[in-house]
């Protein structure tokens, strides 16, 4: 388990800037992917190796697959997407 500060605003209807996010750590071999939950992602770019977290919530398509919304959870391209952690509680800061 583990904690995660929010920065900026993109989360601010769910989670405000300064939040902290309480996450337990997602296996994709052992665990069943958790759609409609909130998850932290890591979005890698190929071409430089750099990774930046992100929280959103998990949301299955039936036509298209799975995705985290806005971002497939496919590779794209020179950049992939991981899931790496569930979100299970937060301390919301007003």
């Amino acid at each position: 388990v583990f904690g995660l500060r929010v920065r900026g605003d993109s989360m601010d209807k769910e989670f405000p800037d300064g939040s902290v996010l309480i996450c337990e750590h997602y296996n994709e071999a052992d665990d069943k992917i958790p759609l409609g939950r909130y998850v932290i992602a890591d979005r890698i770019d190929g071409s430089t190796g750099c990774i930046e977290s992100t929280c959103k919530k998990l949301t299955q398509d039936e036509k298209s697959g799975t995705y985290i919304m806005p971002l497939p959870l496919l590779d794209m391209g020179e950049q992939s997407v991981r899931v790496r952690a569930v979100v299970t509680g937060a301390i919301i800061k007003f």
